[in-house]
């Protein structure tokens, strides 16, 4: 059966919903409750869309910036002598 992006993004939103009610469900099993096929759900292609709707906003690091002075590590060491 093939469905159109706006349904399938539908049931990827009741899937996660259902996984966050019963969380003893596998994601396949969640995604199976909202009626996707056996096929679609066990595609990891769909089963990594609900995992995305379940998991929390990561933050973004902007790797652009250059270091502050207050991130810089001041930490110094003395040379370790070694015996003769």
């Amino acid at each position: 059966m093939i469905r159109d992006e706006a349904e399938v993004a539908e049931l990827v939103q009741k899937a996660a919903r259902i996984k966050t009610k019963l969380p003893s469900l596998s994601i396949p099993e969640a995604m199976r409750c909202v009626k996707f096929t056996i096929e679609e759900s066990d595609n990891p292609k769909y089963q990594m869309r609900v995992r995305r709707v379940l998991a929390p906003p990561t933050e973004c690091v902007n790797v652009s910036k250059s270091p502050t002075p207050s991130s810089v590590s001041t930490l110094t060491t003395t040379p370790v002598s070694m015996p003769p």
